[in-house]
């Protein structure tokens, strides 16, 4: 019950992440009560304080964890998402093999797998680990969205168009694909440059969150800031994250969106924002790891005589 309410936030857009993190401590303590060397009760409480953006504590519950049951998928899958979040990036990929090692048919291992390889600049692995996880779990959503990144890390644009008409059709009976619509093509459109079409998803996504008609898009506030920063610089960036960082949005600490701040912008204000608690102390992990994140910013192209 605590591993599965640990992952209620990241997976149902109706669960709130106190109503996760309540149910999550509940079990996991009562777990802990009954046998005080389950991994998978320690795992949860990880994950939950991941989520709650308490970074110690979320280290310390991942490794008693990891010391309990080092060969409990379960633990090495989450673990290893940890570790990709703060940007050990190395030690991720090395715990989810050692997961598909044990369970070679999860598409959901293959399909973290493919998007921590594309993040770390090795888009031909990503692509392989990507197209099995898709086969090994076809009718997932979260399947085919490890795919798409793949696919747009390998710069493979008409494929991944293709690929999210044909899961348009296939999956159209699931009611969150709402939600990753307007994600994949709004990252689509800004890869390739078609700043025209992604203002248009980005602003049916504003005006549906702030209650007009709109076209039922759906972005999360994380996203519309990202976008925004790309379209119209960090100012117009600003409220969404103000608002991202109210709501707790799960994307905001997502390390393929924002990885470090600096690198997208010197801007004052914008520095300031991730100073917040919770968000400072995760990006000073990051710098400390030292990886070079292959995210889905791109830095815009220098032209001749511009400023290094």
């Amino acid at each position: 019950m605590a591993f599965n309410s640990a992952l209620l936030y990241n997976y149902s857009p109706s669960v709130t992440l106190e109503e996760s993190d309540a149910r999550t401590l509940e079990a996991a303590q009562r777990a802990i009560e009954l046998d005080p060397n389950n991994p998978e009760a320690y795992t949860a409480i990880g994950r939950t304080r991941a989520n709650t953006w308490n970074w110690k504590e979320a280290r310390a519950s991942f490794e008693r964890a990891f010391e309990l049951g080092p060969n409990n998928v379960g633990v090495l899958n989450l673990y290893g998402d940890f570790l990709w979040q703060i940007g050990e990036i190395d030690r991720a990929i090395a715990l989810k093999q050692r997961a598909i090692s044990l369970d070679p048919l999860s598409g959901v291992l293959a399909g973290d797998l493919a998007e921590i390889l594309n993040e770390a600049g090795q888009p031909e692995k990503a692509l392989a680990e990507g197209e099995r996880g898709v086969r090994l779990a076809p009718d997932s959503l979260q399947r085919a969205n490890s795919l798409i990144w793949a696919l747009v890390g390998n710069n493979e644009f008409d494929r991944a168009w293709s690929f999210i008409k044909a899961t348009e059709q296939t999956m159209r009976a699931q009611s969150v694909l709402r939600y990753f619509l307007p994600r994949w093509k709004a990252i689509l459109h800004y890869r390739q440059g078609d700043h025209e079409a992604l203002r248009k998803i980005v602003d049916e996504a504003v005006s549906a969150s702030q209650g007009g008609s709109g076209s039922g898009s759906v972005l999360e506030a994380s996203y519309i800031a990202f976008f925004k920063f790309c379209l119209d610089g960090p100012e117009a960036a600003l409220p969404w994250l103000e608002r991202a960082y109210r709501e707790h949005d799960q994307f905001l600490d997502a390390s393929f969106v924002f990885y470090l701040p600096e690198q997208m912008s010197q801007d004052p204000a914008w520095l300031a924002f991730w100073n917040r608690p919770g968000l400072k102390e995760l990006h000073e992990l990051r710098r400390a790891n030292r990886f070079d994140s292959h995210s889905l910013w791109v830095p815009p192209a220098r032209t001749e005589g511009s400023a290094p």
